[in-house]
């Protein structure tokens, strides 16, 4: 979707367009607040856009959006709970009862998985970008490495 509307108008206005299909795609999800949840797609939808302008390929944003999922499942899995549904009684927060050992289990996860993201999302951007320079043929496709 981003690339037809890209070509005509442009980067911004195909991710924001992009971004509230997105916000509104996943309306079932919480009926109630997706008008408050829309600035999360959005921003969501940023990184997703950017990355497939940036590498000319929509895999990058496909893995990044899989693995989310994964994580999100994961925590519903381990609480029961999806993280945007409230619960009747306020959750106490990090500084009130300190870390505990969920807090550092996904702190490292993030840490681990942000970085192996960076490096590999630079790494494919770089290549794209040499391709783009030296005139090889993308195709839509990810470059060799």
């Amino acid at each position: 979707m981003q690339g037809p509307i890209e070509r005509r108008h442009g980067p911004v206005v195909a991710i924001l367009v992009s971004g509230a299909v997105f916000g509104f795609a996943h309306f079932t999800h919480h009926p109630a607040s997706v008008l408050a949840m829309m600035p999360y797609y959005l921003a969501v939808t940023a990184i997703y856009g950017g990355l497939a302008y940036a590498t000319n390929s929509i895999l990058p944003s496909l893995v990044l959006h899989a693995g989310g999922d994964i994580f999100e499942l994961n925590r519903l899995w381990a609480t029961g709970q999806p993280e945007w549904q409230l619960t009747s009684k306020a959750p106490q927060l990090i500084w009130e009862t300190g870390p505990d050992a969920a807090f550092w289990g996904y702190l490292a996860a993030f840490i681990l998985a942000g970085s192996a993201a960076v490096w590999a999302y630079a790494t494919l951007a770089r290549s794209v970008r040499r391709e783009r320079i030296s005139g090889g043929p993308l195709n839509g496709a990810l470059p060799a490495s």
